[in-house]
């Protein structure tokens, strides 16, 4: 399933919760995809566009929807093993600000 970052926070929620530990729900950042598994539901974490990155953190990537954001804790870059969110990022050059496609 890919995530469509333009929807509601709890239905991007909802929609990682359901494919998690399977298949796992499909984003992508500069043309490579990666699946998202652990996540958090943020409520009014908005501020920006859908699928911008607006925090990253120890914690994770807060990734934004259209009306709240959402923690992502845990991804899976093709080919590669599981990680840490953060880890991604470092490996990947996300940064705050960077958008994210579904």
């Amino acid at each position: 399933a890919v995530i469509d970052w333009g929807q509601p926070a709890t239905r991007v929620y909802n929609l990682i919760r359901s494919m998690n530990p399977r298949p796992g729900a499909t984003a992508s950042f500069g043309g490579t995809g990666f699946k998202v598994f652990d996540s958090e539901l943020l409520a009014g974490a908005v501020g920006g566009l859908p699928g911008e990155i607006s925090d990253v953190s120890e914690r994770g990537l807060v990734v934004l929807a259209i009306d709240g954001g959402i923690l992502v804790k845990e991804v899976q870059p093709a080919r590669s093993p599981k990680m840490g969110a953060i880890e991604f990022a470092a490996q990947a050059g996300l940064k705050v600000g960077d958008r994210l496609g579904g």
